[in-house]
């Protein structure tokens, strides 16, 4: 099945610490003395000099002191824990930053904040992908947990930014997930269904995304073909009807979905493929014979390779 991930890469280290260095003179005095520390990435350190500004009655009432704190943070989580999902750091930065945001009546630091808020933004969502290719039955949902802060803060940066080609991705990374479990025991259709609704869902943000309309035709092409396979020789005749009657019910699904992403996708030669096939299982071999002439021709143009039997 393909798979198309997109990741939010945001660099923003240089244009923060330039910021950093223009508003000293308007800051708590604490603060810089942090900051130099932090550029050192002796963050431990840093952490404890920005704590007597935070501990101040005074400097912890200044956005600049959380900005600060919140930096040191999200420059360890850099540093140190950038591959851990559950970072400390990162959590903690989030915090701090929010403080500021909130302290910051004349917004004088709201534009640097909003850019550090961006890039972790970035990691919580490249979390959420990771997350959505690895997850078990056990705990499906991590990945949108992920999803929910990245989106958060995003809003909070940028409430007007269209979120819904990263949701597209992350769907369907998720569906793609949900139909690798399925493979592993193809007799539990829950997955196999959850993996349907996701690449819908997915269709939902993005109604052009040709791998999708071949991965969720696969899906229900498969189970067909799974169904027919559990056949035996002791099957009851009503369950025999009751699979049979499936397994068309599924082929139709897959026949309109495949119909619907040549629509979209006219020279798509995975989507052509699983025509001929639904064809062949239809025994329809004037559309089969179509498909198949298709196929050729466009390989002869160079514009698909050849399919793998």
């Amino acid at each position: 099945m393909g798979s198309t991930i997109k990741y939010l890469v945001v660099c923003i280290f240089a244009m923060v610490s330039l910021t950093m260095a223009q508003v000293y003179a308007q800051t708590p005095a604490i603060a810089a003395e942090a900051v130099e520390l932090c550029q050192a990435k002796k963050f431990q350190e840093a952490l404890t000099s920005i704590q007597k500004g935070i501990d101040d009655p005074q400097d912890s009432k200044h956005p600049y002191t959380w900005f600060v704190k919140g930096f040191i943070h999200k420059e360890a989580y850099k540093c140190d824990e950038m591959y851990q999902r559950s970072s400390q750091h990162r959590e903690i930065a989030v915090k701090c930053f929010e403080k500021s945001l909130q302290l910051d009546d004349k917004r004088e630091f709201v534009a640097q904040t909003h850019v550090a808020l961006k890039y972790l933004a970035s990691t919580y969502f490249n979390d959420a992908m990771l997350a959505s290719r690895e997850f078990d039955l056990a705990s499906p949902e991590e990945y949108i947990t992920y999803f929910h802060t990245f989106r958060r803060l995003m809003r909070m940066v940028d409430p007007v930014t269209d979120l819904s080609p990263f949701e597209h991705d992350l769907l369907k990374s998720a569906g793609q997930r949900y139909f690798e479990i399925w493979q592993l025991d193809t007799d539990q259709d829950g997955p196999a269904n959850q993996a349907a609704a996701k690449f819908l869902e997915a269709l939902g943000h993005d109604s052009t995304d040709c791998h999708i309309y071949y991965n969720l035709g696969v899906v229900y092409y498969n189970r067909a073909v799974f169904k027919y396979r559990s056949l035996n020789v002791d099957t009851e005749m009503d369950e025999l009807f009751t699979i049979q009657t499936e397994s068309v019910g599924l082929l139709q699904k897959a026949l309109q979905v495949f119909t619907n992403g040549q629509r979209i996708c006219p020279e798509d030669g995975d989507i052509l493929k699983g025509l001929l096939y639904i064809n062949k299982a239809f025994e329809n071999e004037k559309n089969v014979e179509y498909f198949k002439s298709e196929i050729e021709r466009l390989i002869d143009e160079g514009k698909i390779k050849k399919p793998e039997d």
